[in-house]
């Protein structure tokens, strides 16, 4: 089998699950409810003590060749936490954690990665913060879809910067 990698920009990320919980980034006002959306990707701020999931597309290559592909794992690439939890390497402080990350094909759940406090600086190497391998590789239906589960303990944001996912096709 090939692999075949397929990745959506940090700007694909959709707004908010819940955007009355969701704060202005940086004093842009409507960004509250979009995202501020630069180039590099979208920055997300919630309202301190809230969570929030945002929801991102990957283009899937359902059937190739008559064969249907296979998810093997996917990628979030992110920076979220505090400057300080970083430099301490300390979850309990950053913030802001990615806490769970949801892997569905069209209506169907079909894998939970977490719980985790994810943060950090993720936006440009890949590692174990940021990649997700399924035990199983699934036969792809539909089309993928990213569901990240994000706490905001303080006021820190998070910034997506991309995300992705292999398939064996």
């Amino acid at each position: 089998m090939a692999t075949h990698a397929s990745w959506s920009p940090g700007i694909a990320f959709m707004p908010a699950e819940f955007p009355g919980d969701m704060r202005p980034v940086n004093g842009v006002s409507w960004s509250d409810a979009l995202g501020l959306r630069q180039s590099g990707g979208t920055t997300f701020q919630g309202a301190v003590g809230t969570s929030n999931w945002f929801h991102v597309p990957i283009a899937t290559p359902v059937i190739i060749a008559g064969t249907r592909a296979k998810l093997v794992q996917v990628f979030v690439m992110f920076r979220c936490g505090s400057a300080a939890s970083i430099a301490a390497n300390d979850a309990t402080i950053a913030g802001c954690n990615i806490t769970e990350v949801d892997v569905w094909d069209g209506a169907s759940q079909i894998h939970k990665f977490g719980p985790f406090l994810l943060f950090g600086e993720h936006r440009f190497r890949l590692g174990t913060s940021n990649t997700f391998k399924l035990p199983t590789p699934p036969s792809v239906v539909f089309g993928i879809e990213l569901a990240v589960h994000v706490s905001f303990s303080q006021n820190e944001p998070i910034t997506f910067a991309s995300a992705g996912a292999d398939f064996d096709v």
